[in-house]
């Protein structure tokens, strides 16, 4: 893998996000300017069919840092795992969501932990809906179970993580998987690195078609579990 001396790579999957994804990245990079951070803003386009992906183009031609990427649709997961392997040489990755479920302002105190934990996740104050709240509990006693060891939200989708400890996780998640936060959090407790649980501020999304907004239904959470379980067997 080519090493750079990339500090940060801040890594959003984003679908269908024309209405707020302007805003979204424009506090992202406001906040890394005023930390002073050597980074980089991969945007993972899921073959967004709005004016997403014009809007991306657009602001990376004014800013470098901004780097968009344009896949066919094939989900969140996988597209969050692309944008984990594609920067896994950087240093620190931090994953989030372009609903801004976490206040960016938030990260300030996450970066400022970086030093004493590996991983340390945003844990939020709020759920979407009653399916996400299901998702994330059964996601969480499930993790309890496989790994002897747990988080409470374990599906957060705001987590920093230093790339040399979770390279090898990365390229072990198979590239189908729906909800690799669960699984990142189960290898990460399952190896009891130092990990850190930080409560988040969020802010009330906006109403949009984004993965993150998508009602979940009772099928996919039995997707979550049984590929979470199975990627545990595999990897015992």
């Amino acid at each position: 893998m080519k090493e750079n001396n990339v500090e940060l790579a801040l890594v959003m999957p984003v679908y269908n996000e024309q209405e707020i994804i302007q805003r979204a990245v424009t506090e992202w990079i406001a906040l890394l300017e005023q930390l002073n951070i050597n980074y980089e803003f991969h945007i993972y386009d899921d073959g967004s069919e709005d004016r997403t992906p014009q809007i991306l183009k657009e602001m990376a031609s004014v800013n470098p840092k901004i780097i968009p990427h344009f896949d066919p649709k094939t989900g969140y997961g996988p597209a969050l795992i692309r944008g984990c392997r594609d920067n896994a040489a950087a240093k620190w990755i931090f994953l989030t969501d372009s609903s801004n479920d976490a206040d960016p302002k938030s990260f300030g105190r996450m970066w400022g932990m970086r030093r004493s934990y590996y991983f340390i996740v945003g844990k939020r104050k709020r759920t979407l809906s009653v399916k996400h709240f299901t998702l994330s509990l059964f996601s969480s006693i499930l993790i309890k179970m496989l790994y002897g060891r747990g988080l409470s939200d374990v599906n957060s989708p705001c987590r920093l993580m230093l790339c040399d400890v979770f390279r090898e996780t990365f390229q072990k998640l198979p590239d189908d998987t729906f909800a690799p936060n669960v699984i990142i959090s189960g290898e990460a407790c399952r190896r009891q690195i130092a990990m850190h649980e930080l409560k988040i501020d969020s802010y009330h999304a906006k109403p949009g078609s984004g993965h993150y907004l998508k009602d979940l239904s009772l099928k996919t959470v039995w997707r979550v579990l049984y590929e979470t379980i199975r990627f545990r067997i595999k990897n015992f």
